[in-house]
Parts: structure tokens; C-alpha cells; sequence
């Protein structure tokens, strides 16, 4: 969960909103059938934005490979399913000691572009990223992904924006250390609001671990098995 900064003392009144349990709003599609336009409002917490930790069994040891994975190819209509999966945070295999940037551009092939300007709030670790360069991913490292969010909270947690001084509780603060080494890792990741459509397909495509039994619900019926015993790395395309 997401730390707060303390109390307001002699604050002024919006630096002391933005310590409330704020809330933002998200749309996600009805299920109610392919193709369907239906969208329904929800509102969440914002300490959502940084879900609770893969448990260890899930993650796997750092050396994990993600074959044999369990490749799907399912209608894009369903990918509805995997919102909920998405926004608690996936298993992906990555390399510690690798920036954050690098992460999304090379391993996940996200444009530059895009990064600069479609991901505007990244939390690593339980605070706000500014400087993607510099952050650098280590084994179990938990990475939440926005879009843009609405209001003052929104201004607030945006990558180098100009209320970032009103978080300067979470922010993560640049290390001076040289970079480590790169090694094989596992972290998790999350992704919120309209990245969900976005970014989420990269991220199942890529391969993401799941628990067996949510695996197998979420394939449907789809044909066929997860391989192997306990967690399963599923790949996902969607037609």
C-alpha cells in the first residue's frame, strides 16, 4: 500500500487534500458480450495504484524461464478478462539492475514517444518514479503504470510535474551508486486506467506468470492445458 505523508501541520489546504485516501475514476468495459459498448464507472482508491506483492511462489526464482508457457490466441473482446489480473500485478520476467525506461522501450517494445507521453505516473517500489532513466529495476521490484489521472491528485503524482513538491514523501530520490550489473530477475506489474488496453497487451503477448487456476479460468474454452506443475507463463494474443 501506498505511504502517505504525515500530517498537515501548517500546510495549505490543497497540499492537505492531496494526503486524503484520494480517489480517482476509471472506466472499464462491461462484460455483459463481445463487442458491447457498454462502460461502467468505478471508483478506486488510490493506494490501488501499488496492489499487494506477488506471493514468492508466484514469482519464481530469479534464474525462471518462461518456457514452456501456455500460448493462447483469444478474440479481442475478451480482454476485459484481464483487467482485474492486470491492475493486481503480473509476474514478468526482467533483468535487475536495468532502468526502467529501458524496461519499457526495449523489453517491452513501447515507443519512446509513448513512454514520454502516455505513461504519466510510475510507482517502483512503493514511490513515484520522476526519472525513468535512473530508476532501475532489482529482483521483486513492484511497478504500477497510469495514464494521466484527473485533478489535483493526478498533477500531483505526474512525472515531473509541478506540484511534485506536494509528494515529496513518496518521490523516489535519485541514488548517486553506480549502476549494478544486469542479472535475470522477476518483478511485477501493474498497469491502470487506459493502459490497460494499451500497454496490457504487450505485457501478456511478452509472457506473464500466473497461479494455474486462474490461468486456466481465465483461457475460457480455450483448448487444451497449462504445462508443467504450479505457476504457469502465459502468453496472450489477441485476434
Amino acid at each position: 500500500m501506498l505511504p502517505r505523508p504525515g500530517g498537515s501541520g501548517n500546510g495549505t489546504a490543497a497540499a492537505d487534500r492531496a494526503r486524503q485516501p484520494a480517489r480517482f475514476s476509471r472506466k472499464k468495459r462491461d462484460a455483459t458480450g463481445p463487442g458491447s459498448d457498454c462502460r461502467l464507472e468505478e471508483t478506486a482508491p488510490l493506494n490501488e495504484l501499488q496492489g499487494p506483492a506477488l506471493a514468492p511462489g508466484l514469482l519464481g526464482p530469479p534464474d525462471m524461464t518462461l518456457e514452456p508457457a501456455w500460448s493462447l490466441e483469444l478474440p479481442r473482446a475478451r480482454i476485459h478478462r484481464f483487467t482485474p489480473l492486470l491492475q493486481r500485478g503480473v509476474g514478468v520476467r526482467a533483468s535487475a539492475g536495468r532502468s526502467v525506461a529501458a524496461f519499457l522501450t526495449g523489453d517491452l517494445g513501447l515507443a519512446p514517444d509513448y513512454v514520454g507521453t502516455r505513461i504519466a505516473t510510475v510507482f517502483l517500489d512503493d514511490q513515484v518514479v520522476d526519472d525513468i532513466e535512473e530508476a532501475r529495476l532489482r529482483a521483486g521490484s513492484r511497478l504500477a503504470l497510469s495514464a494521466a489521472m484527473p485533478g489535483l491528485v493526478g498533477a500531483t503524482l505526474r512525472r515531473g510535474g509541478h506540484y511534485a513538491a506536494m509528494r515529496a514523501a513518496i518521490t523516489r530520490v535519485a541514488s548517486a551508486a553506480p549502476a549494478p550489473p544486469e542479472r535475470p530477475a522477476t518483478i511485477q506489474v501493474a498497469v491502470f486506467n487506459l493502459l490497460l488496453a494499451e500497454v496490457g497487451p504487450a505485457l501478456l503477448a511478452r509472457g506473464v506468470l500466473v497461479g494455474r487456476e486462474e490461468a486456466r479460468d481465465l483461457a475460457g474454452d480455450a483448448p487444451g492445458e497449462p504445462p508443467g506443475a504450479g505457476p504457469v507463463a502465459l502468453r496472450v494474443r489477441f485476434a
